[in-house]
């Protein structure tokens, strides 16, 4: 006796069902893959500020236990303002570091090196295209500066054509670029020791005072918040009015003061004892 086999596919409802419950499974990992993905952004920046911190340990070795210097435009023999050459850290910090990607925020909205961004510590402009698509802050290196022609000559920057630099049109190198603020904030430095420029021993506060951030003021990366990285290399998640309070209905009242009311973050640290001058209001 033989059996006869039937063979037969899948009805239409068999189909639906089954499509259904992929797209059921797919929507409940999006966000699970989303949360990791973040989570592995956010561990990067993390990584490269705290690797910049031990960079500045080394710079300060030697240089005579004294922090870098990010140049401004001058005001007086002894004062500097914005717009400070941010790209500057690069200059400094070449010989102790050689990948310029640790320079990036991957929560940035750069896709790329050579996107347009900001081109000094006062303009922060919405990305709009890309996979990470958000508000950037990157600071690009000013083709005339001398550091930088100095550096080219010396092949630092290997990527960088000569046509790049004979172009008229462009004023800026765009492939020279970091993501971080190093606090260059000197309001003040004749009352209160300086971040930018000044010697270790000065700063009361190292574990409180805010040496470099991922972002400027304005920009809040991190889910509400921005990474700070500390004097002493360590790095912390802060929310954003807890670092700039925009608008405190009151100096006694705003959120972004140290232990001894200085504030805002860039001026944390800074005295001990009596608050240093309200950046908020003049920086």
């Amino acid at each position: 006796m033989q059996s006869k086999i039937r063979s037969r596919g899948f009805t239409l409802v068999e189909l639906l069902v089954v499509v259904s419950i992929i797209a059921l499974l797919i929507a409940i990992l999006l966000p699970s893959l989303k949360k990791a993905r973040d989570q592995a952004k956010d561990a990067s920046c993390r990584s490269n500020l705290h690797q910049l911190g031990i960079a500045i340990q080394y710079y300060m070795q030697d240089n005579a236990d004294r922090l870098p210097w990010i140049q401004g435009k001058k005001v007086t023999d002894d004062q500097y303002s914005a717009p400070f050459r941010q790209y500057h850290q690069i200059f400094h910090f070449l010989p102790y570091i050689k990948n310029l990607d640790i320079y990036v925020c991957p929560h940035a909205g750069s896709s790329g090196r050579g996107q347009a961004g900001a081109r000094n510590s006062w303009t922060v402009r919405e990305y709009k295209q890309g996979e990470g698509a958000g508000r950037i802050s990157h600071f690009n290196a000013l083709k005339a500066d001398q550091w930088f022609k100095k550096l080219y000559l010396q092949r630092a920057f290997p990527f960088v054509t000569l046509e790049d630099l004979m172009d008229p049109q462009r004023d800026y190198i765009e492939d020279v670029y970091t993501e971080f603020w190093f606090n260059d904030w000197s309001l003040g430095a004749a009352d209160i020791p300086s971040i930018s420029g000044n010697i270790i021993t000065n700063i009361p506060y190292p574990d409180s005072a805010v040496m470099m951030a991922d972002a400027l003021h304005e920009v809040s990366r991190h889910h509400g918040g921005k990474h700070l990285m500390f004097v002493d290399a360590h790095v912390e998640w802060r929310a954003q009015d807890d670092c700039y309070d925009r608008n405190p209905p009151s100096y006694q009242e705003a959120k972004d003061k140290d232990q001894f009311g200085n504030r805002p973050y860039w001026a944390w640290g800074l005295s001990d004892g009596r608050p240093a001058v309200d950046g908020a209001q003049n920086y």
